[in-house]
């Protein structure tokens, strides 16, 4: 089974990819996680969520967000044109969401079904309409419980991928390949097998994967993405909601208890309860990433 490529102008020079299978009427667009792309949907024949759901007649589409490029060309390349790669979550909320859903609805003439794998769940959550229902898995809204397992893999790692990203909250954004960063963490010089167990335990239950597919999905899944956006998340799991990018991020922190300042120096929140279309959260109980505490308050805040 072979996915058809259709490349849809989002803006600003960049290109998104959308990747259908053709199985039936009901359209239904896929999205990937944060440092991730088509592949961790869509893996290999045997282990697909989406040609499994074309097999049960829906019309698959899955949605690469902006950067990403495996097995088509990129609008900017991540090496030569790396500060090309200046965006944040919002601009996948205003710009790559409603492209795609817009592209698939004047080809389907149909409302569509969005599933979303954590920060594909999170883009839902934050645009909020013109669904026909929604699947998030492993989708958090709250960030109290993943900011201290972030910090645990972060003591374990070659570099301070913490103050990085706080850093580059300041700064314009620039690619950050998830490939070369796994290759550090993989590089035996820098981090020893106990040490390279530690963080896979936080990333994977490998109980759950054998070890072949999570070679694989490691090999084929990981891809770019904007230093912006990692910062984006990584302020919203310090005040613990999912929140815009501050207009001002170091004045914003300081002024979060006060809602008059709070409205000068930060960009608002992205609201549960403007979400209404039917929705089914999915969470793992060893998810330490989106445990079903950070799950569940979506479930209990959503309309």
């Amino acid at each position: 089974m072979k996915a058809e490529l259709h490349r849809v102008d989002a803006g600003a020079g960049w290109k998104i990819a959308l990747w259908r299978y053709e199985g039936g009427e009901q359209p239904v667009i896929m999205c990937h996680g944060l440092l991730a792309n088509r592949f961790s949907l869509d893996l290999n024949d045997k282990y697909s969520l989406a040609r499994y759901l074309s097999k049960k007649k829906f019309d698959v589409w899955l949605l690469e967000l902006r950067g990403r490029g495996r097995g088509y060309k990129r609008s900017y390349s991540p090496f030569t044109q790396p500060f090309k790669y200046d965006w944040t979550f919002d601009t996948y909320v205003e710009q790559d969401v409603p492209s795609a859903i817009n592209y698939v609805k004047n080809i389907c003439k149909k409302d569509i079904f969005w599933i979303g794998h954590s920060m594909g769940g999170m883009l839902a959550y934050a645009y909020a309409n013109d669904f026909k229902g929604v699947v998030a898995i492993g989708s958090p809204a709250k960030f109290d419980e993943t900011m201290k397992n972030l910090m645990e893999l972060n003591k374990y790692l070659p570099f301070n991928l913490y103050q990085f990203a706080k850093t580059y909250l300041l700064l314009k954004g620039h690619a950050f390949w998830l490939p070369l960063f796994a290759g550090s963490v993989a590089d035996a010089d820098l981090i020893d097998e106990e040490t390279k167990k530690k963080i896979i335990d936080i990333l994977v239950n490998e109980g759950n994967i054998y070890e072949d597919v999570l070679n694989e999905f490691l090999i084929k899944a990981g891809d770019v993405t904007s230093t912006k956006v990692l910062s984006q998340l990584l302020f919203c799991a310090e005040i613990n909601e999912l929140c815009k990018y501050p207009r001002f991020p170091v004045m914003c922190k300081r002024f979060l208890k006060y809602p008059m300042l709070r409205k000068i120096f930060c960009s608002g929140s992205y609201d549960l309860k403007r979400f209404t279309a039917p929705i089914l959260f999915v969470a793992g109980d060893k998810d330490k990433l989106a445990p079903p505490s950070a799950v569940k308050y979506a479930y209990e805040n959503v309309s």
